[in-house]
């Protein structure tokens, strides 16, 4: 797939590039950029030694020893 890329311009690239940048600049975008922030620390905390997900994962394990 990477060689996909090799048949678009640099040029077109680099408008591609300062179009979305100009979008997240927008308030919009900025909203957008500020929820995947908060989405990407509750993933971080819920992943983290003492977060939810691992917890459960933790107790899961545990569980299936005991039967197993």
């Amino acid at each position: 797939m990477m060689g996909d890329f090799a048949i678009l311009d640099k040029e077109f690239l680099e408008e591609i590039k300062d179009r979305v940048k100009k979008v997240m600049e927008r308030r919009e975008g900025k909203k957008m950029k500020e929820k995947t922030l908060e989405w990407k620390k509750k993933a971080e905390e819920a992943t983290d030694v003492e977060g939810l997900s691992y917890c459960n994962f933790d107790k899961f394990v545990n569980e299936a020893f005991k039967h197993g």
